[in-house]
């Protein structure tokens, strides 16, 4: 994965809703002047990678992101971030933490909105942050990915420790998993109506896959 990533800017058209065509475009225009809201070096992080984005019921923007301590490396001392907005991001919350394991990786942020109960659901992955990606995939790793799951009851405020679903949701043969990038979805038609649906993507033991990224 390129080090590319220097900051996260947030354009109001991403979190608007319908609108018409000069609606959008005032929007646009608004949204050069937009800020940064995550800037590579500030906030104790050398930079931010992997972000996602949901609207609550209450209307409350929720930006999250990957805080990577000492560089832009997918591997190392990294923490799942978060800044809320109540004003459609005008203004935000200073960076709160979810979850930091010190110097392991958590990682993969990707929330989901109930919006029957009004709970967000977050899926995230882990792994020890002197684990490469190229050596979990060959099983050569101390440990490997696995997988967890946060929720907020109060629009983002706070959240429940994480909680591992390795086992529900990783097969035995699977050594690379990633949760996102993005959000999630609810089926809002048909018979799995409500059904919450994360995308997420594997590796299986002994593949080499043609994306191989080295960390």
């Amino acid at each position: 994965m390129k080090n590319i990533m220097c900051k996260i800017i947030v354009l109001a058209i991403f979190i608007s809703g319908p609108a018409s065509l000069s609606a959008q475009t005032k929007t646009i225009d608004k949204a050069a002047n937009a800020k940064p809201l995550f800037v590579s070096g500030q906030d104790g992080y050398k930079g931010y990678r992997i972000p996602a984005m949901v609207v609550t019921n209450k209307n409350t923007v929720l930006a999250f992101c990957e805080g990577r301590k000492n560089g832009l490396s997918d591997t190392g001392n990294i923490d799942i971030l978060l800044k809320r907005s109540t004003d459609g991001g005008k203004n935000w919350t200073k960076t709160q933490i979810i979850w930091d394991d010190q110097e392991n990786v958590c990682g993969n942020p990707c929330p989901v909105v109930d919006k029957k109960t009004g709970t967000i659901w977050l899926l995230m992955t882990h792994n020890l942050g002197i684990d490469h990606e190229s050596k979990i995939i060959a099983s050569t790793s101390k440990g490997t990915r696995t997988i967890w799951i946060a929720k907020s009851d109060d629009d983002g405020k706070t959240w429940s420790k994480p909680v591992e679903i390795t086992t529900t949701t990783k097969q035995p043969d699977w050594t690379w998993y990633a949760t996102g990038p993005g959000a999630g979805i609810q089926i809002v038609n048909g018979k799995h109506a409500g059904r919450l649906v994360i995308p997420c993507d594997h590796i299986e033991k002994d593949t080499q896959p043609s994306h191989m990224r080295w960390g």
